[in-house]
C-alpha cells in the first residue's frame, strides 16, 4: 500500500500570525468569514483551525492583546451585525401581524389569539437594538431632569446651589443680513 503524504506549512511569520489573529479578531471567530477574510489579504494558504488554535489556545495572550487594539472596530462590527438582524426581525414582525391581519378578517383565526411569531419577532429586534446601541456608545434610554427638579434634590442631600441671575434682553437686536465683502461675489463678474 502506497501512501501520498500532503505537504503543509507548519511555520508562518509572526506577521502572518498577527495579521492572521486579526482577521480571526474582526470576524468573531466566525469560520466563514475568517477564511473569506484570510483569502482577502492573501493569507488563505493559514487554514482557520490554525488561527483560531493560536487564537485560543497557543497564542492567547497576543490574540488578547489584538483584540484590545481593535476593540472599537469590533464593537462596531458587533453593533451593525446586531442593528442588521433586529432590522430583519422587524421585518418579520411586520409580515407576521400582516399575516395575522388577513387570517382574521377572513375568519380563520379568533381575534383571541395573539400574534405569537410577532411579538417575539418585536422583542428580539428590541433587544438587538439595545445591545447595537451599546456596543456603539449610543444611549439606550433617554433621561429628562428638569433644572428645579434637580436643585430640590441637592438641596435634600445639603448641597446648597446658587444660581446666577441671567437678564435677557427684551426683543432680539435686528439681524444684519448683508454678505460679508469675503462672501459675495466679485464686482463685474
Amino acid at each position: 500500500m502506497t501512501t501520498t503524504a500532503v505537504a503543509t506549512r507548519n511555520t508562518y511569520t509572526e506577521q502572518e500570525r498577527r495579521e492572521a489573529m486579526i482577521c480571526y479578531a474582526h470576524e468573531l471567530g466566525r469560520s466563514d468569514g475568517v477564511e473569506r477574510l484570510l483569502a482577502e489579504v492573501e493569507l488563505g494558504h493559514i487554514p482557520y483551525k490554525t488561527v483560531r488554535e493560536w487564537a485560543t489556545r497557543s497564542r492567547k495572550e497576543q490574540y488578547e492583546q489584538i483584540r484590545s487594539e481593535h476593540d472599537r472596530y469590533i464593537r462596531n462590527q458587533l453593533a451593525e451585525s446586531f442593528q442588521a438582524v433586529s432590522s430583519r426581525a422587524v421585518g418579520s414582525a411586520d409580515e407576521s401581524v400582516r399575516q395575522y391581519d388577513v387570517a382574521l378578517k377572513s375568519g380563520r383565526v379568533s381575534a383571541k389569539d395573539l400574534p405569537r411569531g410577532a411579538r417575539e419577532m418585536a422583542t428580539t429586534a428590541a433587544i438587538l437594538t439595545d445591545k447595537a446601541q451599546l456596543l456603539s456608545g449610543n444611549p439606550t434610554e433617554i433621561v429628562r431632569a428638569d433644572t428645579d427638579d434637580i436643585l430640590i434634590e441637592l438641596r435634600a442631600v445639603g448641597i446648597a446651589v446658587q444660581m446666577p441671575q441671567i437678564e435677557l434682553p427684551k426683543a432680539l437686536p435686528e439681524q444684519d443680513e448683508s454678505i460679508p465683502a469675503e462672501l459675495a461675489p466679485a464686482q463685474g463678474a
